[in-house]
C-alpha cells in the first residue's frame, strides 16, 4: 500500500511539472523570424505609402496639366474670337468708307444745287457752341429712347465717328428726328448703312440715322421734319451684327469727314 501511494504521488508531481524550457538557440531563431516578418511589414507599409504619395503627385500633376491646357485653349479661343471681331469691324469700316464716298457725292450735289442760300450758308454752318458738360445750343433731343452702347471708338481702338444705341429690346423702337430740318437723303442700301436717313437741320448741322428696320422709313428726300417726329424704326439692315441705331452728327457741308462727337450735341 505504501508503495502504491508513493507511486501515485510521483505520478502527480510529474504531471504538474512545467514543460522543458525552449533552448536559447530556438528562442533566437524565433526572434530572428519575427524580426524578419516585422521588417517585411514595415518595408511594405513604407512602399505602400510611397506609392500612394506617387499616385497623389500624378493626379495633381494631371490636374494641373489639364487646367493649363484648358486655360491655353480658352486663351487661343479668345484670340481667334477677338481676331474675328477685329476683322469684322475692319470690314464694316471699309464698307462704310466705300459707301460714304457715294453718299458724299450725293450730298455735295444736293448742297450745290440748292437755291436756298440762307439754308446752305447758315450763320454758323453747324459751328454750335459746346459746353464742357456736353450740353450745347443745338437744341437736339435723343434720337431713340435707349442708351449708347458704342462710342466714338470701337473696343479695338479704331475710330467709329458715331454712337450706337444697341441695348437689349431696342429692335423696332421708333427713331426720331433730333431737330427741325429737311431730309436730304432717305435710302435703303443692302450693305453699309442699310436703311438710312440724313437730315440737314436749320442750325447748319447734319444728322445721320442708319440700319433702320426694313420698310420702316417714314420720310422722303426733300421733306421737312420737326423735332421729335418719327422717321423710321430701329433695325438690323446693312452691315450690322445686331439691331441698333447708328447715329452721326456732321458739321457743314455734311460730308463723312465732317463727323463730330454726337454726345456733344444731344442729351446723354
Amino acid at each position: 500500500m505504501k508503495k502504491i501511494l508513493i507511486l501515485l504521488v510521483t505520478m502527480m508531481l510529474c504531471a504538474c511539472s512545467p514543460a522543458e524550457p525552449m533552448s536559447l538557440k530556438d528562442s533566437y531563431g524565433q526572434y530572428k523570424q519575427e524580426k524578419i516578418v516585422y521588417a517585411n511589414k514595415k518595408d511594405y507599409i513604407k512602399k505602400k505609402d510611397a506609392y500612394n504619395a506617387y499616385l497623389v503627385y500624378e493626379i495633381n500633376k494631371d490636374a494641373c496639366t489639364f487646367e493649363s491646357d484648358l486655360k491655353y485653349q480658352n486663351i487661343q479661343y479668345k484670340k481667334v474670337e477677338l481676331s474675328n471681331d477685329e476683322k469684322e469691324i475692319q470690314e464694316q469700316i471699309e464698307d462704310l468708307n466705300q459707301a460714304n464716298k457715294s453718299i458724299d457725292d450725293k450730298i455735295t450735289a444736293i448742297i450745290a444745287s440748292s437755291n436756298n442760300t440762307s439754308s446752305n450758308n447758315n450763320s454758323n454752318n453747324g459751328n454750335i457752341n459746346v459746353n464742357v458738360n456736353g450740353s450745347s445750343s443745338a437744341g437736339f433731343i435723343k434720337p431713340v429712347n435707349s442708351y449708347v452702347t458704342t462710342g466714338m471708338y470701337y473696343s479695338s481702338g479704331q475710330y467709329h465717328g458715331a454712337v450706337d444705341y444697341g441695348a437689349a429690346g431696342i429692335n423696332g423702337l421708333p427713331v426720331y428726328a433730333v431737330g427741325d430740318g429737311e431730309v436730304i437723303l432717305a435710302e435703303a442700301l443692302t450693305t453699309s448703312y442699310g436703311n438710312y436717313i440724313i437730315i440737314k437741320h436749320d442750325n447748319g448741322l447734319f444728322t445721320l440715322y442708319a440700319h433702320g428696320q426694313a420698310g420702316s422709313i417714314a420720310v422722303s428726300k426733300g421733306q421737312r421734319v420737326s423735332k421729335g417726329q418719327q422717321i423710321m424704326r430701329v433695325g438690323n439692315t446693312g452691315n450690322s451684327t445686331g439691331p441698333h441705331l447708328h447715329f452721326e452728327v456732321r458739321q457743314y457741308p455734311g460730308l463723312y469727314n465732317n463727323r463730330v462727337a454726337p454726345l456733344d450735341y444731344i442729351p446723354r
